[in-house]
């Protein structure tokens, strides 16, 4: 059996990053940071909402040590298929 990974939207990234909810950001501390993944399609969204707020002084980095520790995947037939799983 695959090991199973999570790969997370970008509403879902986007919470993580700020903080709230923070059952989510509970939940994410009980997997594996390995276990985790964005598409590049969520990090492109990401990166455009930090485009779109010039003015925000945390949001940049926070949006780059998110991508840091996430793997990012191309987006691809099998991917979209075990997102939608």
């Amino acid at each position: 059996m695959e090991d199973q990974r999570y790969m997370l939207d970008t509403n879902t990234a986007n919470y993580i990053i700020k903080g709230e909810p923070k059952v989510i950001r509970e939940n994410l501390r009980s997997v594996p940071m390995a276990k985790v993944c964005i598409s590049a399609i969520t990090e492109a969204e990401l990166l455009r909402g930090v485009a779109k707020k010039p003015g925000a002084k945390r949001l940049p980095t926070a949006v780059k040590e998110f991508l840091l520790r996430v793997e990012i995947l191309p987006l691809n037939s099998d991917v979209a298929a075990t997102y939608a799983q």
